[in-house]
């Protein structure tokens, strides 16, 4: 009886140290898996079970803690894609300019290839904030740089930047070449700008880029031209078109067939440069408009010049015929008083 009964007593106490071994393992793995350091003193650990609660929780708020700097690239991320969404917005500026055609942004060519793209910088222009685009124009796979337009943030208005002279210039821009009209415009206003472009071939070419050359084969010898400096007149085109604004096609063909001017490979205008002078007796001109009907005018010229030999001043008399052909008025003769 004694032995059944330690027997039982001894199992009892086995069972007993069992559980208390598999609970203490229990926790120590618990502990393990929530990221908290194992305390080695299992004495501390059950002793008190409200410690090993208290650390749980500490340990879940520095996990919790850690989270924003595991997420701290996100921000970056968004930044990133606020400045793609800039760029492109940018963008919108460059195909704005495309909606323009050649002839009103001032560019040389119509049938060149002209590819826009934002620079990024702006410009307060009249009150507004415009916007900075680019433009080159692509020849035989290159880019070449021509100049760069400032542009409304609704794209109703461009401006033209010229940097030598650090200003904007509304387009479409006016390039002082306008149809001649004696009903409207004075002689002096006429004369003035048919003057200019006479002289173009007449007294002094337009100036040249040094650097921008053209190899001509003339007659057996080589000739270098220089492109044209003058932005208003850079093409053939341009040139005719101001020739046409005051000149008969009589006129403009006898000046064009002239070795003064050729049109490059690239589509400028190139100049053999040179000019004879002007007359060194040569003092002033006035001019009249003598005679208008609905389809003829006619100006007379009165110009002074001092005598080669007394110094005395004597004066010349020039007879100027214009018609209108058209719609258009043109000079029909033609020639400097100097």
């Amino acid at each position: 009886m004694k032995k059944s009964i330690f027997c039982a007593l001894l199992c009892g106490c086995l069972l007993l140290s069992g559980c208390g071994g598999d609970t203490q393992s229990d926790t120590a793995s618990a502990q393990g898996s929530s990221g908290a350091s194992v305390d080695t003193d299992s004495g501390a650990a059950s002793s008190d079970g409200g410690d090993v609660s208290q650390e749980s929780s500490q340990t879940a708020a520095q996990t919790t803690d850690t989270k924003p700097q595991q997420t701290e690239s996100v921000p970056a991320e968004s930044t990133s894609q606020t400045e793609s969404s800039d760029v492109e917005a940018t963008d919108t500026y460059a195909e704005m300019m495309k909606l323009y055609d050649n002839s009103y942004l001032g560019l040389p060519r119509a049938d060149a290839t002209y590819v826009f793209s934002s620079t990024g910088a702006s410009a307060e222009i009249n009150g507004e904030l415009c916007y900075c685009v680019s433009c080159s124009e692509e020849h035989d796979g290159e880019l070449y740089y021509m100049c760069d337009f400032y542009i409304t943030e609704n794209g109703t208005a461009v401006y033209r930047y010229y940097l030598a002279e650090e200003q904007y210039v509304l387009l479409p821009e006016n390039k002082g070449f306008l149809q001649m009209d004696p009903e409207v415009q004075t002689p002096d206003e006429i004369f003035a700008v048919a003057n200019e472009l006479y002289a173009y071939f007449d007294l002094c070419a337009l100036d040249g880029i040094p650097e921008c050359t053209l190899d001509v084969e003339i007659d057996g010898f080589t000739h270098v031209y220089n492109m044209v400096a003058d932005e208003r007149l850079d093409t053939k085109p341009e040139l005719l078109n101001a020739l046409s604004c005051y000149f008969s096609s009589d006129i403009i063909n006898s000046l064009m067939d002239s070795s003064q001017y050729r049109e490059g490979p690239d589509g400028m205008l190139y100049s053999a440069g040179g000019a004879r002078g002007s007359n060194i007796y040569y003092i002033d001109t006035t001019y009249e408009l003598t005679q208008l009907t609905v389809d003829t005018a006619v100006f007379t010229a009165y110009s002074t010049y001092s005598d080669e030999i007394t110094d005395s001043v004597h004066t010349e008399e020039y007879v100027y015929n214009a018609v209108k052909q058209d719609g258009r008025w043109v000079f029909t003769n033609f020639d400097l008083p100097y």
